[in-house]
Order: C-alpha cells, then structure tokens, then sequence
C-alpha cells in the first residue's frame, strides 16, 4: 500500500488535513517575509528614513505575533490530527483481528499484533503527517525562495541553487541507509517482542528450570541488535543534520559574504540585498531540508506502513453471509466432514447427528482432535470436505457472527480482562447488578468479588468465566465447553454442576472433558483415531443434575 493510500483510511479527517496545510503555509509564507522587513529595515537606516522605520518595526510586532499564532496553531492541530488518525488506525486494526478466521489468526504472533498496534502505528501517523505536510510545505518554500531570490539577484539565487542542487545529490547516499536501517528495526523489532512476550507467558518455565541466564542472554542479545540498529539510525540522522548545517555555513560566507560582498564593493549591488538573501536563502535551504525530511520520514515509515497494511488487507475473515435461522431448535449434523492442519488429517469422513436439547460429552485420548471437534462446531474452523448443518442450514453459508450469538463457550484457558468481576462477567460497563451478584454468590466468589479479577488463583478464575457464560446462557440455545472443570475443586465443582444442570434444561450442551463431570449426558462422542464413535452416555452412580 503507498503512502497516499495510507493516507485515504484517515479520510474522515480531511478538514482537519486541509485546515493544517492552510496554517503551516501561511506560517511559512510569513516566515519568509522576514527577509523583505530586514531588506526594508536595512535600506530605511541607510537612508536615514525614520518614518519608514517606524513602520516597519509595526508591521515587523504584527508579524511576529501572527508567526507565534500560527506556530502554536500547527502544533495543536497535528496533534489532534495524529491522535484522531492514531485511534481510527487502531480500531480498524483490532476489528480487522477480532474478524479473523481462526486458523489465521493462529498463525501470527501476538507479539506482532501488540507492535504493529501499539508502536507502529503512532510511528507510522507521525511519519505520514511528517512526509505529507513537510512535503507540501517544502515545496512551498522552494519555489517562493526561488521567485524571491530571484527578484534579489538573479545571479546569487543562481549560485545558491545549484550548490544546493549538487550536495543534494551527493547526500543520496543517505537516504538510503536511512531507508535501509529502518527496514531492519521493523524486523528486529517484531522478533523481539514475539520473544519478549513468549518469555513473560512462560516465565514460569524458566523459573522452574532455572535457566534466568540463559534466557537473559537470548533477551540481551536482541536488545543490543536492537540498540546497535538504533545507534546506525541516530548516527545518520544526526551526521545529514551536521551536513544541512554546513551547507548553510558555506552559503553564507562564500556565496553570499564572498561573492556577494564583491559585488556590493564593486556597486553593482546593495548591501540591503545581502541581509534578504542571508534569510530568504536559509529560507530556501529550510525549504530543500524540509523535503528531506519528508523524504526520510516516508523512508522510515513506509516499512511500518507496510506492515501494518499487511494485515488490514488480510482477506482470511469471517464474512457476514446468511443469518441462522430458526434459533430455538438446532439439531446439529456432521456429513463426512473431514478437516486438517497441512497435510496432517484430525478427522476423517465424520458424521453423526445431535438433536435440539441433548447433552452430549465429547471424551477420547489427548490430541485426537475434541478440542478440534468443538472448533467445528463452533464454526471457527470450517471443514475441508463434508458439511456442518445447523438444522437445515450448512455451517459454511451461515455468517460466524450469526452462530456466535446463539452459543454460551467456556474455554479451558480463564480469560480475565482489565476491570471488576461484574464487568469481566458481562464484557460491559452497564451490566445488571442483581444478575452478576447472583452470579457471584453462586460461584462462591463474593470473598473476592471486590478484588481485581487479575489477583484471583487460577481456580477463581474459571469460575469466573464460567460465570461469563452463564450470564448470557439465556438467550443461547447452545452450550460449549472445554475441560470447563480443570481448575476446579470438588466441592466447587458439584455446586456448579447443580447450577448448570437447572440453567441448562432444554439447552444443547457440548462438554469436553476427560473425567466424569457429573452431568447427565445423554450421548458420548468418543474421538479417536481420527473418527466420531457416537453412543448412548452410560450413567455413573456418581452423576448428578437433571436430566436434559
């Protein structure tokens, strides 16, 4: 994606991008004025003109306090524009991953999706402004330097141009190691918060294996690469700094105090012409400097552009297709479904079919595919051959969102959030308090109900996102779960059996687990060896619960 099509998903933001082209050019215009007030200045003290002086010094406070005006205006608006720009870019960015598919979405590194999110795209808006407003106003400058200087002095403008000209092609070299350097943080960057992340994730294994050194090194070892990259990048920007400067050195004194000086000695120019030229050149200059900038700014955040546009143009999402359809009585069938990672096959020409209020248990050895079964059905993963029905309807022509609201899943893994216990229960600010309490208390969990979520032990935390599910489980014909009691203790456990069992009454329920849950299922789905075997669940003397 190039840098204007970039530009094209902040288009909401137009007047704003109009309103700051209008200001930073009148603020370099007025910059540019200054040159015609020192040449006025100048040639009314030659003169002796008092009254012309006097004038002068007016119009030259009017200037400066516009000049201040308008500089403090630039940088509230590019503020404002950025922070507008900043938040849209990041909102699209998390929709377009919460609309993933699955297996996509698995395949990139939460890393990643942390970086692109939270630096590269504050990076990526503050080079973009940079390229597109410094750009326009480089131009600017340039061209009415030139139209300036040359109603100066034709011949020095002359002089001034072509030296710029010729250290600008030698600086070349430059511009692309910038370019260079900045593809090689955006790498490096990416690999170290992947390992960052991975590391914190399991730092528990590092604990328990004792490895703190050489897990260290690995960590120190990408943060000097990192370093060391940033070192290159500082030690370019600031030597092409060094050489801006130079140039304006040379042009002052050879060209301008030289040549110029000969001239004036010789009459063939005014001294008041010098003064204007010293400005409106730095003018000039400021103005080919201020491309470059925008040049090295594009260079710099093209590399986060692209990889940022890599992922919104992700087209592997979920799609809104048709609705599901006649929500409160979904038979669930499998019709030779089959479904893979690659080349590895996890189930095979699988059929059978679940009607509307049955409770099925979905048990078999580790790694056989109940985790993947439950995907299917869940509609994250859609089946390589074969159909998926709900009622009537094939899973591949319902929309996932559509499936999504007719479903209460409680994961294996808790997933808490930011926020109280009521509000991880209802995902909102504006939640029924009556209903969360009830939740609560059910649960066990008024002890901790007013600590944060993210202090609870693992078990609270289950228990917690079980209560999650049994807060929307009304209004959903459908309930998932996996190894829902892996972290629960058995006192617990048969109290939220109990609360399932009258939450659940003519529901269907999908449950992975291993052990007897003391539910009481009506059938047993057995995956193994990449099949389905589907029976009647045989009642323990230790189950208990209603029946479905």
């Amino acid at each position: 994606m190039t840098l204007l099509h970039f530009v094209k998903l902040c288009k909401k933001y137009k007047f704003l991008f109009f309103i700051l082209i209008i200001v930073m050019l009148t603020y370099s215009f007025s910059a540019l004025m200054i040159s015609e007030v020192l040449r006025r200045t100048t040639v009314a003290i030659e003169t002796n003109n008092l009254n012309s002086l006097n004038g002068i010094a007016i119009f030259a406070i009017i200037l400066t306090l516009i000049s201040v005006i308008l500089e403090y205006l630039t940088a509230i608006i590019n503020q404002s524009l950025q922070n507008n720009c900043e938040e849209h870019l990041q909102i699209l960015l998390l929709n377009k991953i919460f609309h993933l598919k699955k297996l996509k979405f698995q395949g990139i590194k939460t890393g990643e999706i942390i970086t692109k999110t939270t630096q590269y795209i504050p990076n990526a808006i503050t080079g973009t402004i940079t390229t597109v407003f410094n750009g326009i106003v480089g131009i600017f400058a340039i061209i009415f330097g030139i139209i300036y200087m040359s109603l100066l002095d034709i011949k020095l403008m002359l002089c001034i141009v072509i030296f710029n000209v010729l250290f600008r092609m030698f600086t070349l070299t430059f511009d692309k190691k910038i370019k260079q350097t900045a593809k090689q943080g955006v790498s490096i960057k990416n690999r170290n918060s992947s390992f960052a992340l991975d590391l914190l994730n399991n730092n528990i294994i590092v604990k328990v294996f004792e490895k703190y050194e050489f897990f260290q090194n690995k960590f120190f070892k990408n943060e000097t690469e990192m370093m060391n990259n940033d070192v290159r990048s500082f030690g370019l920007q600031v030597g092409y700094s060094e050489l801006q400067w130079m140039t304006k050195m040379i042009i002052t004194i050879i060209i301008l105090y030289g040549f110029g000086g000969w001239l004036v000695a010789k009459g063939q120019l005014q001294f008041s012409v010098i003064i204007a030229l010293t400005t409106s050149s730095d003018y000039f200059t400021k103005g080919i400097n201020t491309m470059i900038t925008a040049l090295n700014a594009k260079n710099s955040s093209v590399p986060l552009i692209e990889a940022i546009t890599e992922l919104l143009n992700e087209e592997d999402v979920e799609k809104e297709t048709e609705k599901l359809q006649n929500t409160d009585d979904i038979s669930i069938s499998f019709e030779k479904v089959s479904f893979g990672f690659g080349d590895k096959i996890i189930l095979d020409n699988v059929s059978f079919t679940i009607n509307a209020g049955e409770w099925v248990e979905i048990s078999g050895p580790n790694g056989q595919g109940k985790s993947t079964l439950l995907n299917l059905i869940l509609g994250y993963y859609r089946p390589s051959s074969g159909k998926i029905k709900f009622g009537d309807q094939e899973v591949t022509n319902v929309s996932l969102y559509s499936i999504n609201g007719n479903y209460s899943y409680i994961p294996q893994d808790p997933h808490i959030l930011e926020g109280s216990a009521s509000e991880n229960l209802a995902l909102t600010e504006s939640f029924d308090n009556k209903k969360t309490d009830s939740i609560i208390s059910g649960l066990n969990l008024d002890e901790v109900k007013n600590n944060k979520p993210s202090s609870f032990s693992q078990g609270e935390k289950q228990r917690l996102t079980i209560g999650r599910a049994l807060y929307r489980i009304k209004r959903t014909p459908l309930v998932l779960g996996d190894e829902i009691f892996s972290n629960i203790d058995n006192t617990n456990k048969k109290e939220i059996v109990n609360i399932i069992s009258d939450a659940c009454k003519g529901k269907t329920i999908f449950f992975v687990c291993h052990d007897d849950m003391g539910l009481k299922f009506s059938k047993k789905l057995i995956v193994k060896d990449k099949k389905v075997l589907i029976q009647p669940y045989e009642v323990c003397s230790e189950n208990v619960g209603v029946n479905a």
